[in-house]
């Protein structure tokens, strides 16, 4: 039967989040993570009333994020 990892905890302190919990898997696979979360504004956003998706400027700094996790 497979277990479920250790929970990490967070940074500050508090139960893990999503993103503790995919660095923590990531780092048992040996797996890069490109971490964009906080890089887009709304200004990087396609309008409308979801602003879920990234416009041409989001697209290019998640791009440059994991272009950034590659060469480290």
């Amino acid at each position: 039967m497979l277990s479920a990892p250790a929970l990490p905890q967070g940074r500050s302190g508090l139960a893990a989040g999503l993103n503790d919990l995919i660095r923590a898997i990531a780092r048992g696979g040996n797996a890069l993570v490109a971490g964009t979360f906080g890089l887009l504004g709304v200004g990087h956003l396609v309008g409308g009333t979801d602003r879920l998706h990234p416009d041409d400027s989001g697209h290019a700094i998640i791009a440059d994020a994991f272009a950034g996790a590659l060469s480290d």
